[in-house]
């Protein structure tokens, strides 16, 4: 029987118990060995320290110096042949991301023909707690010319750090660099998972990342938080090459998977990525605010040093990439998508688009909120498609340009709306009036300002719309037939011109012709330029 005075004296034992573990002293690695001097191996010592570390809850630091971790660090387990740090509590603790560095020797791939890739430097495996803080991961690549092979497995380009089925996770101020991953597929189930940078976190809850950086030279692929729930980034910081190169770092965040939800971004800053700057994916309950994201767009002719076939080479990097889940199919259960609010973001100078949230019609999205949003000088601006139930509200589009190569045009899109249902357009501006010239890539501003495609409830108020080559708004049935697509309701909106230009836009065109016209069109309230009067045609029924 458990009397009061022997329930007051475990709960004493406990607390007394947690305490000291809070307060356990820190280990030093050099105490089990390490030297520190980037030759000698310290990947044992680091091995002994650790397991000393998870034993007795104590954090163990590392002092400045550069740790060569050549050896494998934990132990191997029955249907896991990879070496891991297996259950406990992990708390690392560096002198600063400039003084204190895990490095590991990179490895020739088995692909041919292939640049070397990065080899593990840590894996942890179903650990109570991973804190790990002020120190860089090196992977010791230092240049790569060509983009990795699809198919590697892990023993060819595992993540420096991996963190899997953690209950608690905390990165602080740690810098990964030189490194150079790509895996595709999960090597206990063999179930594409998509690609594996520096980091990567599997499974796990309660994941906080913040002051922490992806640095150049980097190659292939970026930091991953795949399937896990409650996670939480701020402040992280990439920086990528000023020249094209097409094995740099593609996409410096990723973090989706189908268990994937509650998110939050704030604070990032991320420039000059290679691809997406953001790939997001998961159930829902995803909140990117205050972040800043910027690409290469060269002047007269591109970047120094690029190949005049390449048309594209003077432009690279895109935004946020929302429905990566579905390239590759590598989730091809995936859940539907709820919740997502994307505000007080900032983008410039992005080839291929700010934003894409590219969903299906049996994967949508429902719930957008895409909030006062500053969209500067790119290919694109906002693409939609397979979303219901979007407020899009105080936003900016300027300088959207179309992109023209040597070989090809590219329609250009200031924002699309495509298969989507319950969409509003608010308060936003719209602005083609400022002509930048992009050398080889062209000049002249985008085709359109909005277009609308097979779409329904779509509901347009208050928005500004000036100067596009084409349209400046145009909304179309699709190939389909009369009447498939309607509720529209265009409602006291701006339409602008630039007085003395020889050629006007059409100011909005809702529908196609009276064979192909929409149903359930509304426009009332709106001002016309008078260069515009007679630009605006509306065929419903």
């Amino acid at each position: 029987m458990l009397t009061r005075r022997r329930f007051a004296t475990l709960s004493v034992a406990a607390l007394a118990s947690s305490a000291w573990a809070r307060t356990a002293a820190a280990l030093d690695l050099r105490a089990f060995g390490a030297v520190g001097d980037g030759t000698t191996d310290d990947g044992p010592a680091l091995s002994r320290a650790l397991a000393a570390a998870s034993e007795s809850g104590a954090p163990l630091t590392v002092p400045p110096g550069r740790y060569l971790i050549a050896s494998p660090v934990g132990r191997a387990a029955p249907g896991d042949p990879r070496p891991a740090l297996r259950g406990g509590r992990i708390e690392i603790v560096g002198a600063g991301a400039d003084r204190t560095t895990l490095l590991g020797p990179p490895v020739e791939s088995r692909a041919a023909g292939v640049d070397p890739v990065s080899r593990a430097l840590l894996r942890m495996v179903g650990v109570e707690r991973a804190h790990i803080r002020d120190l860089t991961l090196d992977g010791g690549v230092g240049a790569a010319e060509r983009r990795a092979a699809n198919g590697f497995s892990a023993d060819d380009a595992s993540a420096l750090l991996e963190i899997d089925g953690a209950a608690d996770v905390r990165l602080e101020r740690v810098t990964t660099t030189r490194n150079r991953h790509i895996r595709l597929r999960d090597d206990r189930t063999g179930r594409l998972i998509g690609r594996s940078g520096p980091v990567l976190v599997i499974d796990s809850s309660n994941v906080r990342v913040v002051d922490c950086a992806s640095v150049y030279p980097s190659f292939t692929e970026g930091w991953w938080i795949f399937d896990c729930r409650g996670v939480a980034v701020e402040r992280f910081r990439h920086v990528g090459p000023e020249r094209f190169n097409p094995a740099a770092t593609t996409s410096p965040l990723n973090i989706f998977g189908p268990r994937t939800e509650d998110v939050t971004v704030r604070g990032c800053d991320v420039r000059n990525a290679l691809g997406s700057s953001l790939n997001l994916g998961g159930r829902g309950r995803f909140r990117v605010v205050d972040n800043r994201f910027y690409g290469v767009i060269a002047a007269e002719g591109g970047a120094p040093g690029r190949a005049a076939a390449r048309p594209h080479d003077g432009a690279f990097g895109k935004g946020i990439d929302l429905g990566a889940e579905h390239q590759e199919d590598y989730f091809p259960d995936h859940p539907p998508m709820r919740d997502v609010e994307i505000s007080g973001n900032r983008f410039e100078n992005l080839f291929s688009y700010s934003v894409g949230i590219t969903k299906t019609a049996a994967c949508p999205l429902t719930g957008l909120v895409f909030r006062d949003n500053e969209i500067v000088h790119g290919f694109r601006g906002l693409m939609l498609r397979g979303v219901n139930d979007a407020q899009i509200a105080g936003c900016g589009f300027r300088r959207i340009v179309r992109y023209e190569g040597a070989d090809r045009r590219a329609f250009g899109l200031t924002m699309s709306v495509e298969q989507c249902r319950g969409v509003t357009v608010e308060n936003t501006t719209l602005d083609g009036s400022e002509r930048p010239r992009l050398g080889t890539l062209g000049e002249g501003v985008s085709d359109v300002g909005l277009m609308i495609s097979r779409s329904d409830d779509v509901r347009l108020t208050g928005n500004r719309f000036r100067d596009f080559d084409s349209y400046q708004l145009l909304a179309d049935v699709g190939p389909e037939d009369d009447l498939r697509h309607g509720g529209f309701a265009v409602l006291e909106n701006a339409f602008e011109a630039t007085p003395g230009e020889k050629y006007q836009p059409i100011a909005m065109r809702l529908g196609r012709s009276d064979a192909r016209r929409l149903a359930r069109v509304t426009v009332r309230g709106n001002r016309f330029a008078p260069e515009l009067k007679d630009r605006a045609s509306v065929f419903s029924g």
